[in-house]
């Protein structure tokens, strides 16, 4: 399915999606987002009676955490936090939502010390008040928040491979009023930052921000968009770092139509984004423009993805100045997968010009990708990737002219003995790698032996897990060769049916231009829920070994042996109360009450289906359940509708809000039965795009 055409199935029941996709990325681990949209649901059956208070939900959660580093300087820091979430869901006023955020920390921002996050602030807090669904008429919705928002970009002018119009942090105001094939944005704010730990606090910055923008669906194939963004005595900008001193106004403009054929998976999309933005600090081009050029299509087996691109410098979007400035260049991948097989292959172009004021060097940039599976049987599979590039540098502040080549690439071989689980070996070659800039160039091999040992069944979803990888590696730099192994663990338990024990521990000993981290590093994590909605739960996290390299590249990196230590605890509460008129989704003929729906979001970097113990869960990722309701991901992949109509039920996942490069598969349709007063639980993988 294309990403336009749910989103055109979502026009009247969508709540805003850069809100949603902002507010996953900040819940914090056992917060699940309930923020669901029922616009123009089904009738309820006849025993799902409403209640007069509607249904309420809130979530109180109390951490604490401590951590210390024996590095270059002694330090600690000690923080504490308090999180409040409560949603009530109305029959005729759509459904509120108040989220506030305190913490109290070190206000030291220029290190982290372990786990806790710098902030310029000892205390600090966030608070947001939103109102989503509310019916303006029987066809028209509206959605407000007041408080610590992030700006919002309209449908049409959504991701492109190489364009983000980024998203800002405010603390002011905004509304989206959707209608059947359209829908309107506004919003105005004073610029600042979330900052700091447990619970990210906003912190003031300089200037503020206004957007106002808007798509229709002129068509079932086309929509067009346009959106004015404001930004107002922020920072001055010189190139792309901002300057200490001054400040400047920039206007933007962005307009952009996009083409979908809707009701065929071989159907050509395409979309067209202009840009052009005016900034009013003395000694910058007053005036930059871009234009970016994208689109799909399948001829037989094969998928094609293409792109063109080109702007100005120093090109803008609001207070954001875009990663893309000052480039041309174009892109085109092909893909293709059969029973047993999949492959892909991709070139990039990319012409960086000169600019003076960013110290930056023109460059020509060309990246050649291409992968390969082959599953013989259940447990036996091949695969390889590699990634070759080549760059020219024509001169920057720093004095470097030259050519940089480069290779990398990996082969591996899944397969599985006697009654063991399943062993992966794996490959990996590095040749001329310029891992930190201006340095020598590495060249390397490793080798590594990836197993599992715990075996279960594939449904039980408290199954046992214990994993290990062995490595050994050659690095070879500036005349010297090393070899170095590498070992580490990860597992997954469960002491008790409601008790959950993870963990994992690594061991390098590697000191190279290619690569370097030595010492011992591992995380230890532990929840368990108790009486009448109380959870507990504490991590322990050592990490032995830091890299920094710093922004640019342009100087050597700097290797510090932290001996970082720390530990967090956490106690929450949370509850329900009452019941809404109706259960979410769409219901069947005949059926009668409600159960629930949850999960995780996975990167499926294996492409087996299953979630192993080192595939992480995707955060912000939108889920759509029967094309009409919507809700985020949280940190850890988790996704939760809490009262769903009986009987079975379609999800989706919105392409757009995959991270990238990983993209939705092309089967990504998710069939679940939810059982009367029980849940479905399933697991959805998204894999890497082209593969």
């Amino acid at each position: 399915m294309r990403a336009q055409a749910q989103v055109q199935s979502l026009d009247r029941a969508a709540a805003e999606e850069e809100r949603m996709r902002a507010a996953g990325e900040l819940r914090e681990e056992g917060y699940r987002d309930r923020v669901l949209d029922t616009r123009d649901p089904p009738s309820a059956a006849a025993d799902d009676k409403p209640d007069a208070g509607g249904f309420r939900t809130w979530s109180v959660e109390t951490r604490a955490g401590a951590a210390r580093t024996d590095g270059m300087v002694l330090r600690s820091a000690t923080e504490l936090g308090q999180s409040f979430r409560y949603q009530h869901q109305t029959v005729s006023h759509g459904a509120f939502q108040i989220e506030a955020d305190w913490r109290h920390g070190p206000d030291s921002p220029e290190f982290a010390v372990g786990s806790v996050s710098p902030a310029g602030r000892r205390n600090s807090a966030r608070w947001t008040l939103r109102n989503f669904g509310f019916p303006l008429d029987a066809r028209t919705l509206a959605d407000t928040a007041v408080g610590d928002i992030y700006s919002e970009v309209t449908q049409v002018l959504g991701r492109t491979y190489r364009l983000s119009l980024g998203s800002s942090v405010v603390r002011g105001a905004s509304t989206r009023i959707a209608g059947e094939g359209y829908e309107v944005r506004a919003g105005t704010g004073l610029r600042g930052a979330l900052a700091g730990s447990p619970y990210a606090g906003f912190e003031r910055t300089r200037g503020s921000l206004s957007w106002a923008g808007g798509s229709v669906q002129v068509s079932d194939q086309v929509g067009v968009g346009v959106q004015v963004n404001q930004a107002s005595g922020i920072p001055a900008f010189g190139g792309t770092f901002p300057l200490a001193t001054g400040n400047e106004d920039v206007t933007s403009i962005a307009a952009g139509v996009s083409y979908t054929s809707p009701g065929s998976a071989s159907a050509p999309t395409a979309r067209l984004v202009y840009l052009r933005s005016q900034a009013g600090a003395p000694g910058l081009p007053l005036q930059a423009q871009g234009g970016f050029v994208e689109g799909s299509l399948r001829t037989g087996v094969y998928g094609h993805e293409a792109g063109a691109y080109a702007t100005d410098a120093n090109l803008r979007f609001g207070d954001y100045a875009l990663g893309s400035a000052n480039q041309h260049g174009a892109y085109w991948r092909t893909n293709t997968s059969g029973a047993h097989h999949s492959w892909s292959a991709g070139v990039d172009y990319d012409d960086q010009g000169a600019d003076a004021l960013n110290a930056g060097a023109a460059s020509r940039r060309v990246g050649v990708t291409g992968s390969a599976q082959y599953r013989f049987s259940r447990w036996d599979t091949v695969g390889a990737y590699a990634n070759v590039g080549f760059a020219r540098y024509d001169g920057s502040a720093a004095g470097f002219v030259g050519t940089q080549r480069s290779l990398s690439g990996n082969v591996f071989y899944q397969t599985r003995f006697g009654s063991w689980m399943p062993s992966r070996f794996r490959v990996s070659v590095y040749r001329n790698e310029h891992l930190v800039a201006d340095d020598l160039p590495a060249t390397g091999e490793e080798l590594a032996w990836e197993q599992e040992w715990l075996q279960g069944a594939t449904d039980d979803l408290q199954r046992p897990e214990f994993n290990t990888i062995v490595a050994v590696a050659r690095d070879r730099s500036a005349g010297r060769t090393e070899i170095q192994p590498s070992a580490g663990a990860t597992f997954r338990v469960w002491p008790q049916a409601d008790w959950l024990l993870a963990g994992t521990i690594r061991y390098t000993a590697r000191d190279s231009n290619l690569y370097s981290s030595r010492g011992l590093s591992g995380t230890l994590t532990t929840e368990k829920p108790l009486a009448d909605g109380w959870r507990v739960g504490a991590a322990v996290s050592l990490n032995q070994a830091v890299v920094r390299i710093p922004v640019g590249g342009l100087a050597e990196p700097e290797v510090v042996r932290g001996n970082d230590r720390s530990v967090s605890v956490y106690v929450r509460w949370e509850g329900a109360a009452g019941s809404t008129p109706q259960g979410v989704g769409v219901r069947e003929a005949g059926s009668a009450g409600a159960g629930s729906v949850g999960g995780i979001v996975f990167l499926d970097a294996d492409q087996d289906g299953r979630q192993s113990l080192h595939e992480l869960g995707a955060a912000g990722v939108e889920v759509i359940l029967d094309r009409r309701f919507r809700t985020v991901t949280d940190r850890f992949g988790r996704f939760d509708f809490p009262l769903v109509a009986t009987g079975r039920h379609q999800l989706t996942l919105t392409p757009e809000t995959v991270p990238l490069p990983w993209g939705v598969s092309r089967s990504q349709d998710v069939r679940v039965e939810v059982p009367l007063r029980g849940e479905a639980f399933v697991r959805i993988p998204v894999v890497r795009t082209g593969d």
